[in-house]
């Protein structure tokens, strides 16, 4: 089991992450190791319920498409390994995903930005997922109730496709026809607020 407590910087690969207990919650970025709690509830339901709206239109309009939910590790490189909230492959794209994770760039990344994330999801993974070739990165602002949809650019630089806020409409350069709302994914307030 690999140790992650010691008194000296050591720096990280796909390996050693490899070693520790499945189901740990962490990032390997640039070589070091980083933990993250649990995602809250409202994070989960947020990603729960994108899930279930990306399924059915998959489903409905007979797309090619598979989403996937994190824990899931898409190994950029030896010392980089990120766990995105969602993903989304093409059929095209589908020899990407193995046992272990996925090993090579998903068509979609989804990321739920919450008060703990924002700078490492608006900067530094955006950066990654932009060099590594993601066609399409979203971003969902709990906080702001915004969502944000980018696509790599022939030059391979990030630009805004879509944006909106509230009941606005986001729409995917990516998955044809799908688009959706911050409200359409928003977390029950009343159930949060009843169990505080």
């Amino acid at each position: 089991m690999l140790e992650l407590s010691g008194k000296y910087y050591k720096e990280y690969t796909y390996d050693d992450l490899m070693q520790l207990e499945e189901g740990t919650l962490c990032e390997l970025i640039n070589g070091i190791i980083e933990m993250s709690p649990s995602p809250s509830s409202a994070h989960q339901w947020i990603i729960a319920t994108l899930h279930i709206l990306l399924w059915q239109h998959i489903k409905d309009n007979n797309l090619n498409y598979l989403a996937m939910l994190s824990p899931l590790d898409v190994k950029i490189s030896e010392r980089t390994v990120l766990q995105p909230d969602m993903l989304v492959i093409s059929e095209k794209n589908k020899h990407i995903i193995r046992e272990n994770g996925i090993f090579g760039p998903p068509d979609i990344v989804i990321e739920v930005l919450s008060k703990g994330n924002i700078v490492k999801d608006r900067y530094i993974k955006k950066e990654i997922y932009q060099n590594f070739g993601v066609q399409e990165y979203w971003m969902i602002d709990s906080n702001n109730e915004t969502i944000e949809i980018l696509i790599l650019e022939s030059n391979g630089v990030y630009n805004l496709h879509s944006s909106g806020a509230t009941d606005e409409k986001v729409k995917s350069q990516v998955l044809e026809k799908f688009e959706f709302c911050f409200d359409d994914v928003k977390p029950d307030a009343e159930l949060f607020k009843r169990n505080q």
